[in-house]
């Protein structure tokens, strides 16, 4: 949890890539990369949409349960959450 200048608290959570199991827009930690995760790209029975595959594992921070989001409002989030954005 960080506060904010504002002194209001706010928690993002976090996630490693296999235990995404709802929609919303991702930062990868290590990377700033973005993800927008589609509730379609998680039905059950259906393909994954993305594959990652790594050999370090890497962390990824809910910024927001909107996919669509636009990106000027995820970067103030992940900058908020000090996740520097690469995006």
């Amino acid at each position: 949890m960080k506060a904010t200048e504002s002194g209001l608290a706010q928690a993002l959570s976090e996630f490693t890539w296999e235990n995404i199991k709802q929609p919303g827009a991702y930062i990868e930690r290590e990377t700033g990369h973005l993800y927008r995760v589609p509730p379609e790209s998680l039905l059950r029975g259906s393909s994954p949409v993305i594959s990652k595959l790594c050999t370090t594992p890497s962390t990824f921070v809910k910024l927001s349960d909107d996919p669509n989001t636009i990106v000027s409002k995820l970067r103030t989030i992940a900058a908020d959450a000090d996740v520097k954005p690469n995006f």
